[in-house]
């Protein structure tokens, strides 16, 4: 694992320890906290299978992504629709955002491969962004995150009903720390292959497995959840 992905992994368990915990404890909440329960899951499966997601999540979806035995074949479908519109849309806020600015070269490069479904190429552009950005964010001081973790957990506790935007902060916070967590892991050359999206590997050239389309969406996301944890964690961000 890379220095900044041990840093920005210290950090981001930092702040996630108080929902971790409340959610070690979900099953002693009261009765009405259940909807919570099945979209925590459906968040858990996401975050296992590299998806950085920050979108509301509604219970018919959630339980969706809970029954799928086809979970990339789902969020395939999710994020294909109207034309790959969500996907542009998310690459156009990745463009648009500043921390972007030192890689207006690679990142365009790698999205040029990706719309022309060069998905090898693609993706090793895009991880290196995330390398770039990974280093660019670790340096930042920063505490709004662990405020904000906070708010969620109270409302939680409380029984408060949390707003869109808290939902997406959890999402957020679950998902990225998972992804950044497994596409990090550190696995010989001389052992079997990662299951999941390893750097490590497809940086080296080791990987033998054929990258997706949909490969390329989950680091695609990552790009602009990394972009979306800097907001969250800057001075600007309420």
């Amino acid at each position: 694992m890379t220095q900044p992905m041990i840093e920005l992994q210290r950090q981001v368990t930092e702040i996630i320890r108080p929902l971790a915990e409340f959610k070690k404890n979900m099953s002693t909440i009261l009765l009405p906290l259940a909807e919570y329960l099945m979209i925590a899951s459906a968040v858990e499966v996401l975050g296992k299978n590299q998806f950085v997601f920050w979108s509301y999540i509604s219970k018919d979806f959630a339980l969706e992504i809970i029954q799928s035995e086809d979970i990339n074949g789902l969020m395939f479908e999710y994020y294909t629709r109207n034309e790959t519109r969500q996907i542009k849309e998310t690459i156009q806020a990745c463009e648009s955002n500043k921390l972007i600015r030192p890689y207006t070269k690679l990142f365009p490069q790698s999205i040029s491969s990706y719309n022309h479904k060069q998905y090898h190429l693609a993706i090793m552009g895009l991880l290196g962004v995330v390398d770039g950005l990974l280093t660019d964010v670790s340096k930042k001081p920063g505490t709004h995150i662990e405020s904000r973790a906070k708010i969620i957990l109270d409302k939680l506790s409380d029984d408060v009903e949390l707003s869109q935007e808290d939902f997406s902060v959890w999402f957020l916070y679950t998902t990225f720390m998972d992804i950044i967590k497994s596409i990090g892991t550190s696995v010989p050359f001389d052992s079997e292959e990662p299951e999941f999206l390893n750097r490590h590997w497809i940086m080296h050239g080791r990987t033998k497995k054929k990258i997706s389309q949909l490969d390329c969406v989950k680091i695609i996301n990552l790009v602009y959840g990394i972009l979306l944890f800097d907001k969250l964690n800057s001075d600007d961000a309420y």
